[in-house]
């Protein structure tokens, strides 16, 4: 229905900006995607090692690392 197609374009038009920003493209370039994308099975990481490199990667638990650090260090 209407409201569906409706729904579905501005989440394309919110997708495509989002893209556009993290290449720091110009948010008026129209992508065209010229590769077809293909599956590729992925084997799932065992969840202690997922859970470790997210941990690693979450910015705000690595400044809050540094913060503890510099207290520390400085007591």
């Amino acid at each position: 229905n209407r409201q569906r197609l409706i729904v579905a374009e501005n989440e394309l038009t919110r997708a495509r900006l989002s893209l556009l920003r993290t290449m720091g493209a110009d948010l008026n370039l129209q992508p065209r995607l010229t590769d077809r994308m293909e599956y590729q099975r992925v084997e799932p990481s065992p969840i202690r090692a997922a859970l470790d490199t997210a941990r690693a990667q979450r910015s705000e638990l690595r400044a809050q690392r540094g913060r503890e650090d510099a207290a520390r260090l400085s007591v």
